[in-house]
């Protein structure tokens, strides 16, 4: 069963952030990202910022900044990168949390779905779920538990294949959110440390699933 990083990406949230600064002359005056670097079409307006470079894209919005990869594989500190030099170059600005987020997905056929949620989810003589009728239903999972100085909020959802489209995908989703509350630039700065690590663990138990 294929098991891939499908998505990853960092996101601030913060009170009145102002989209209409957060442009390319902006990002590159700041050494956020390299002008070299910038690509495909922007949107710069007062309530979003859409910035691509060639190994990111950066959303702004007033309450939260995304960056995320392109190649969800990348195992580096870029993402990091532009959340750090944005939360430094706006000393003054009240955040509220950060995020650091992957998705996983576990793919198999779709005839094999069912039978992996009754052994990976499911306690079979459970009345609750014999009567909700889980016998032929497909489950998933959801877990909140403290990890890396954080919250860590794990959702297992199935994949159902879409038959619309050629050789839709099945299987599930493995969402990982590392949660931590940060008021300011420290505080998120301090969050960051802990990616790598982040990435590491949700490696080791996506795989898990799979053993």
């Amino acid at each position: 069963m294929p098991l891939n990083l499908v998505k990853q990406n960092i996101v601030i949230y913060g009170e009145q952030l102002n989209p209409a600064i957060y442009d390319a002359l902006w990002l590159v005056g700041r050494q956020i990202v390299n002008e070299r670097d910038l690509v495909g079409p922007r949107i710069q307006t007062p309530i979003l910022s859409a910035i691509k470079t060639a190994d990111l894209e950066i959303v702004v919005l007033p309450e939260r900044i995304q960056a995320a990869p392109i190649d969800p594989l990348a195992n580096d500190d870029r993402a990091s990168h532009v959340i750090r030099r944005t939360v430094r170059e706006l000393p003054g600005t009240a955040y509220r949390a950060i995020g650091i987020n992957f998705q996983w997905q576990l793919l198999m056929e779709p005839d094999s779905i069912q039978e992996f949620s009754r052994n990976a989810f499911l306690k079979s003589d459970d009345p609750f779920w014999r009567e909700a009728g889980a016998v032929g239903g497909i489950a998933g999972a959801s877990l909140t538990s403290l990890a890396l100085e954080g919250r860590r909020k794990i959702f297992i959802d199935p994949l159902i294949p879409d038959y619309s489209v050629t050789a839709p995908p099945a299987g599930f989703v493995i969402d990982f959110n590392y949660h931590y509350d940060a008021t300011d630039g420290a505080m998120v700065e301090q969050a960051l440390a802990h990616r790598q690590a982040a990435h590491e663990e949700t490696d080791r138990l996506a795989h898990l699933l799979v053993r």
